[in-house]
């Protein structure tokens, strides 16, 4: 009987140190990240915890926040804009406050970081026409601006290694491609369908994707000579494209249709499935590659997403015509 108690003694010891190594191999494993997302048809940018799920806080900026956020590589800073107010906004990302403004004199629709994050670029334009403001991070101030082969530039993104800028401009139909060391366009390249919105590259920076929102269409484009190398309907109103971290699923948002449609790269650019949504306006995996996160106008949320099941994992409410979404390591 004694041999018994011990017995059980030594299991339920056994048992506790098990549980308490796991749960300090799922703490360590759980990163907290911040979202933050910018409510267009408000002034504001929606900060969340992506393990709470819930608002921390509420960024005012301006009367009409643009579309797009810029983070630099350390997490430190980001930059929001004022849609028509013309002023770019350099937020603390550990306080959640406003420490400078920037002047760019111009409409701010697109806003993104350089990978090395020496510059931020904005598609801008109204008052002198369309046009690309470089702004310098270290400096914060406007360093040049960039004019030639702009007809009305949306979004930007960048090639990994950072020597090109890829600016969606939806009104020639084309990507403006940058010479980021020269801080001058290179080359433009058409996408073959009508409103280039927005474009990501894969991990490698050997293809280009280019979500065409009047086309209804994704090119793939090879960016060594700018080639279509597919052209792949996707729903209607092609607004957003994502890739996800290891290249082999691309997600692409149909607006018009309520579509997320993904696409799996390594198999001839098969639909693997396509999830049924309000209306998804733009898309963000998450680091680790395990979630992704959806905007949705029709219902001013934030959807996360399992990225294997495509699961709903929650919802979470924003402000008015949420757009792009950043992420930056939790302070």
């Amino acid at each position: 009987m004694k041999n018994r108690v011990i017995l059980i003694i030594v299991i339920l010891i056994m048992g506790i140190i098990l549980t308490v190594t796991g749960c300090a191999g799922v703490s360590q494993t759980e990163e907290a990240y911040k979202l933050y997302v910018p409510n267009a048809g408000e002034e504001t940018v929606s900060v969340l915890d992506s393990l709470t799920r819930q608002t921390t806080a509420t960024i005012n900026v301006g009367e009409s926040v643009s579309h797009g956020l810029g983070v630099t590589p350390d997490n430190s800073l980001l930059f929001t804009g004022d849609l028509d107010g013309g002023n770019i906004y350099v937020v603390d990302t550990a306080t959640d406050q406003i420490k400078n403004t920037i002047s760019v004199g111009e409409r701010v629709h697109g806003i993104d970081m350089s990978p090395d994050g020496n510059y931020v670029l904005v598609a801008a334009g109204r008052n002198s026409g369309p046009s690309l403001v470089v702004i310098n991070v270290e400096l914060q101030e406007v360093e040049t601006v960039i004019q030639d082969d702009l007809v009305g530039p949306t979004h930007i993104t960048f090639s990994p290694d950072g020597k090109r800028a890829y600016v969606a401009d939806p009104e020639q139909s084309a990507v403006v491609v940058v010479d980021m060391v020269n801080l001058v366009t290179d080359t433009v390249w058409q996408t073959g369908a009508e409103g280039a919105q927005e474009a990501r590259t894969s991990p490698q920076g050997d293809l280009l994707y280019v979500a065409n929102y009047e086309g209804n269409m994704l090119t793939v484009l090879d960016t060594t000579d700018g080639q279509v190398l597919y052209s792949l309907p996707a729903g209607e109103e092609t607004h957003a494209v994502d890739v996800s971290p290891d290249g082999q699923f691309v997600w692409v948002a149909a607006s018009k249709t309520g579509e997320i449609i993904i696409f799996d790269a390594e198999n001839e650019y098969s639909i693997v499935d396509t999830v049924t949504f309000g209306r998804p306006n733009h898309i963000k995996f998450h680091p680790a590659g395990n979630e992704v996160y959806i905007t949705d106008t029709s219902s001013n949320s934030l959807t996360v997403l399992d990225s294997a099941t495509y699961e709903k994992l929650a919802e979470i409410p924003l402000g008015q015509s949420p757009h792009e979404i950043s992420i930056v390591r939790g302070n």
